[in-house]
């Protein structure tokens, strides 16, 4: 249409676009202004000799920042994430908008939405101000799901490729994104079945052949993970530069989001041993997990004495607390319960101390402290896994919230109201739209995102600690 010699739509996309694209420059970009939020676990992420335990991609991102920036680094990499999210989010909405041959006003509607996993921690911090992996990880997850979406509707061997490498990539930022793989080696099965008829058999075969894929697949991540880590931090580490910024940003920066506390952030002052008396994240959901459930009583699962002790010790220290299952209760924050790093941070300090009393030292202590944090752990996880499903299942419900919607206390129950709305309404979708060619791309882009939610809510409850 025009009007005056002019194409008022075409000026209409402009605006719209020119909109869109200043929104994101003020949120990740002007917003923060470049400052930077340091988080307890930001130590293990800059500094490169203790970072083995941990996914490669991001420390060396930081310690090329380093590199190249000096002690400006952090500020720089704030930066870097805000423009990474920026063309993340505006990707995402234009390639929806075209699929969906939406226009208008309706693409802002499309892009505000894409805003929101960033602006969680509003009024004090956005996503990509944290020297943490969600700095790049929430953005990296919007070029996964479009690569997914159109391995789906294109059926493009094309498409398979460029989901794999996007799973492998968000593997190589956080060892959690190992379940990823199950979606896309799952969607990739399914395009190739679509495209052949098969008989059952060959099926199978072809389903075996992708299990086979999927395992080779994550071999694959976990050996370039140890290259990486062997060959090139040795040659983006520059010791010197990283325990200069190290010393430059300890205490500096944003703090935490408990501002109130003293315990400001030091990355040379904080007793970070706790962290390496036991080994992975895994180690560390076992042990909170576990510790979670302990009860009165549970010391008789214990033959040897010492690990009686221990427990006992710990117990004690704990129950005091009032961070046990058992005192916890039926409450509407009870996934903070599930998650609290005080149970950790105890049991360690109890353990410590329990030990030392018995004269030990050294790498003896540390290897006290480790082996019976995982036996305690595992046998509280195996004598109680009753409450340990409930839980789980508790949890899910949170999860899936806080996935699809927020999960806030002061307007909880209007937060379950509108996501079970948001549910219900997507698995009737589902169900009704089924084999309907008419809304064939609609369901298959509801499915894709039905299973983005499920892999983070698997994620929250079995492979994050915190």
């Amino acid at each position: 249409m025009k009007t005056y010699g002019y194409d008022t739509e075409k000026i209409k996309d402009i605006l719209i676009n020119f909109i869109i694209f200043a929104i994101g420059i003020y949120v990740f970009l002007i917003f923060g202004r470049g400052e930077y939020n340091l988080q307890k676990d930001s130590a293990t992420y800059m500094s490169m000799p203790a970072t083995v335990s941990v996914m490669p991609v991001y420390p060396l991102l930081i310690g090329t920042a380093q590199r190249i920036f000096g002690a400006g680094c952090l500020s720089a990499l704030v930066i870097m994430q805000g423009f990474l999210a920026l063309f993340c989010t505006w990707g995402f909405s234009v390639y929806i908008c075209r699929k969906f041959d939406i226009s208008g006003i309706e693409r802002l509607v499309v892009y505000l939405p894409t805003l929101l996993p960033f602006l969680i921690y509003l009024p004090d911090y956005i996503v990509t101000q944290q020297i943490l992996t969600e700095g790049i990880t929430y953005s990296l997850m919007y070029i996964y799901v479009i690569a997914l979406f159109h391995t789906i509707t294109e059926k493009t061997y094309g498409g398979m490729a460029a989901t794999a490498i996007c799973g492998v990539i968000l593997n190589l930022c956080r060892s959690q994104f190992i379940i990823i793989h199950i979606i896309t080696v799952s969607a990739c099965v399914l395009v190739f079945l679509k495209k052949k008829k098969l008989n059952l058999f060959k099926r199978a075969v072809i389903w075996c052949t992708g299990a086979i894929a999927l395992l080779l697949l994550v071999i694959s991540v976990y050996l370039f993970a140890t290259v990486i880590i062997y060959k090139l931090y040795p040659a983006v580490a520059d010791k010197n530069t990283q325990s200069d910024t190290m010393a430059v940003h300890s205490g500096a920066g944003m703090l935490s989001d408990d501002k109130d506390s003293t315990l400001k952030y030091n990355m040379e002052k904080a007793d970070l041993s706790y962290q390496v008396s036991y080994k992975g994240q895994f180690a560390e959901i076992i042990i909170l997990r576990g510790f979670y459930l302990a009860k009165a009583g549970d010391e008789r699962y214990f033959s040897n004495e010492m690990t009686r002790g221990a427990f006992l010790a710990i117990y004690e220290q704990l129950s005091g607390e009032k961070v046990l299952f058992e005192a916890s209760g039926i409450r509407l924050g009870y996934w903070q319960d599930m998650f609290n790093e005080k149970i950790t941070r105890s049991a360690y300090a109890a353990l410590k101390e329990y030990y030392g009393q018995q004269g030990l030292s050294g790498d003896l202590l540390w290897k006290s402290i480790h082996n019976d944090f995982i036996r305690i752990g595992i046998t509280l996880i195996t004598r109680h896994f009753s409450i340990f499903i409930f839980c789980f299942l508790r949890l899910l419900g949170a999860g899936l919230m806080a996935g699809l919607f927020y999960q806030k206390l002061s307007i909880y129950v209007i937060c379950m109201i509108m996501t079970a709305f948001m549910f219900s309404a997507g698995i009737y979708f589902l169900i009704s739209g089924r084999g309907n060619k008419k809304t064939e791309m609609e369901h298959d882009y509801l499915l894709t995102v039905s299973a983005v939610i499920v892999v983070f809510v698997v994620i929250i409850f079995l492979l994050v600690p915190h």
